[in-house]
C-alpha cells in the first residue's frame, strides 16, 4: 500500500480524494506531509472552477445567451464520458486529460448553479442534474453486474 495513502480515504480527506490506494493513478500527489496528500485530478479541476464561474457569474459579468443550457450540458459531457469510458471499459486516460475535463465540466456546472442560484425552479438545471444521476446509476448498476476480472 501507498505511504499516506489508504484503502479508502476517511474524513476531511474524501473532500480531496475519493480514491483508493488501487486507483491512485487517478490522482495527483502533493508532498506537503511526509506520504503526502492524494488529490482527484478531476476534483481538482472542476470544484475551483465551479466556484470561480458562479462566483464571477454573480459579481462580475453573467454570459447571456439563449443558448446557455446547451453550453453547459456541452461542457459537463466530456467529463462524463471520461468518467463513464474509465468506468465501463476500463479506459486508461490520464490525469491531465481527467483535469481538462474537469475544468469544462467546472465552467458548466457553474453556469448551471448559477441560474439555479437566482432561480431554483431552471429547468435545464434539473434536467442536467437528472441526466447526471441517472448516468451515475447507469454506470454504477452496469459495473455492479459485471463479474470481476481477474
Amino acid at each position: 500500500m501507498l505511504r499516506g495513502m489508504k484503502d479508502r480515504p476517511q474524513g476531511w480527506r474524501v473532500l480531496l480524494s475519493h480514491h483508493g490506494a488501487s486507483e491512485v493513478h487517478h490522482c495527483y500527489r502533493l508532498p506537503v506531509t511526509p506520504g503526502g496528500i492524494y488529490v482527484c485530478a478531476r476534483c481538482l479541476g472542476l470544484y475551483p472552477v465551479l466556484l470561480a464561474t458562479v462566483g464571477f457569474e454573480t459579481e462580475v459579468w453573467r454570459f447571456e445567451s439563449e443558448y446557455r443550457w446547451l453550453l453547459a450540458f456541452a461542457l459537463v459531457t466530456p467529463a462524463v464520458i471520461d468518467w463513464s469510458g474509465s468506468m465501463l471499459f476500463g479506459a486508461a486516460g490520464s490525469n491531465r486529460r481527467r483535469t481538462i475535463t474537469g475544468v469544462l465540466a467546472g465552467v458548466g456546472l457553474g453556469l448551471a448553479f448559477g441560474d439555479y442560484f437566482r432561480d431554483s425552479t431552471c429547468g435545464y438545471f434539473w434536467a442536467l442534474m437528472g441526466v447526471l444521476a441517472a448516468v451515475i446509476v447507469l454506470v454504477w448498476w452496469t459495473r455492479a453486474g459485471r463479474a470481476p476480472q481477474p
